[in-house]
């Protein structure tokens, strides 16, 4: 197995009111615990949280690194990939979400080789 350490930290403000995101770059967002209670529990509208971008930011070595396990013989292809996003600009018609993406996955875990 091959690590590799990225930092995401998700974390329950001092007042107990808010959650709050920390990237690997100590970037910080927040939003209310009462709207992420009300997304995990299904009675939010939305199907996501945007998130609101704080004025301040965190070292990024403040928190342990988190860990990203990738399975035998696909470390070669995952660090390519993060080369290749690296380097790519990213759109909306790119990324993910994107609709050519979600067909390109969809195809991919339809795919089982059935030796």
């Amino acid at each position: 197995m091959t690590k590799v350490t990225e930092l995401t930290i998700l974390k329950i403000t001092k007042s107990g009111k808010g959650i709050q995101i920390l990237d690997d770059d100590g970037r910080v967002f927040g939003t209310s615990l009462a709207y992420v209670q009300s997304l995990l529990s299904g009675t939010l509208k939305k199907k996501w949280i945007l998130f609101q971008r704080m004025p301040f930011d965190v070292a990024p070595d403040r928190f342990k690194k988190s860990e990203l396990w990738i399975p035998e013989g696909a470390d070669k292809a995952y660090l390519e990939k993060q080369k290749e996003l690296k380097d790519a600009k990213l759109s909306t018609n790119s990324d993910v979400f994107s609709k050519p993406r979600q067909e390109e996955n969809k195809q991919r875990k339809a795919y089982k080789d059935s030796w």
